[in-house]
């Protein structure tokens, strides 16, 4: 069941950025971009499951290449901790992708937030939560522990 929906305007800011500065007020655009949507939606679910889409704005004969996903999400990630999510293994499934504003591509059932990202004209990641209810009696098969 979808949770909740935003969008982070603006080009993100990598896990591999070296002005801590600049990487903790992307973190912080983040946390406010979360709170904005969560004061409307209660979180009501066992386990999260997040899609991240990195909508990025590159010249179709340009030779730079957009950041990886895992760049772009783990300091998304971060920022959300203790605020969507309250421990790492409350998330059961984290996705991400990325898309060119200036390619071709289809989006099925456009959604007015994903519109709005769209039409800002500037690159942004558009962030999906779903939640699953996990049964009392399944909860212990739920969570996983690192060794």
């Amino acid at each position: 069941m979808l949770l909740l929906e935003f969008v982070i305007l603006g080009k993100p800011v990598t896990a591999d950025e070296d002005d801590q500065q600049l990487l903790d007020a992307w973190k912080q655009r983040v946390r406010e971009a979360a709170a904005a949507t969560l004061h409307l939606h209660t979180l009501s679910a066992d386990r999260l499951s997040l899609h991240l889409t990195h909508y990025f704005d590159l010249s179709l004969d340009s030779t730079d290449i957009p950041p990886s996903n895992q760049n772009v999400r783990v300091p998304i990630l971060e920022a959300l901790e203790g605020i969507l999510y309250g421990v790492e293994y409350q998330t059961l499934a984290i996705t991400s992708s990325k898309r060119n504003l200036r390619s071709s591509f289809r989006i099925r059932d456009l959604s007015p937030i994903l519109a709005d990202g769209l039409y800002s004209g500037q690159e942004f990641v558009h962030l999906v939560v779903k939640g699953q209810i996990v049964p009392e009696n399944d909860l212990q098969y739920a969570v996983s522990f690192d060794p």
